[in-house]
């Protein structure tokens, strides 16, 4: 079964990190104003649960999280920090 048949919000979703797309998700990053995966089979996944904390409290909205850093379980607060990309 391909991701447009397993997932009804495929053709309308533009989470960075799909659960159903189990070839490159550990690859995948995560912005704090992008959105997240809202297939019910997934809600208690620790990288969603971290994914919804990190769009609640991370201040800096300029910074990424990988898939390794959301899939570990952790408290997510205002000052927790993702990495940036820093060109120079």
């Amino acid at each position: 079964m391909n991701i447009e048949d397993s997932c009804k919000y495929f053709k309308s979703c533009s989470a960075p990190i799909c659960p159903e797309n189990k070839d490159t998700l550990s690859l995948q990053i995560f912005y704090p104003d992008e959105p997240i995966c809202k297939l019910p089979l997934y809600n208690k996944k620790t990288y969603i649960i971290n994914q919804h904390a990190v769009y609640k409290q991370v201040i800096d909205r300029e910074s990424y999280f990988t898939y390794k850093f959301l899939n570990k379980k952790r408290r997510i607060t205002n000052k927790t920090k993702g990495n940036s990309l820093t060109y120079g």
